[in-house]
């Protein structure tokens, strides 16, 4: 299976919440899921999931502030241009169950 290639918002906080918040598991996982370490994860996936949701807020405002911008300027070509890739960055996942034959 391919890896997973971050988008352009995903930075380094974004890279340290998600360590902070894969290590809370894994101390989760050994203590056998107590109540202190299944607390201490809740709280570190909750932060993870309130950068990384911040993140990717500030980074489609900054395109639409551009969009803006390009449709201010009348740039039709480049507007269109940015407008077009944008929507073609979304790559639904397909091939999720595949038989092996």
């Amino acid at each position: 299976m391919e890896r997973v290639t971050h988008k352009d918002w995903f930075d380094e906080e974004c890279e340290q919440a998600t360590i902070s918040k894969n290590n809370a598991y894994k101390r989760m996982q050994q203590r056998n899921r107590t109540r202190k370490s299944t607390e201490e994860y809740r709280t570190a996936r909750s932060e993870e999931k309130r950068v990384h949701n911040q993140k990717k807020k500030i980074f489609i405002e900054r395109g639409l502030e551009k969009l803006e911008r390009l449709r201010g300027k009348n740039e039709s070509k480049s507007f269109y241009q940015k407008l077009n890739k944008d929507r073609k960055d979304f790559q639904p996942r397909t091939a999720l169950c595949q038989n092996k034959e």
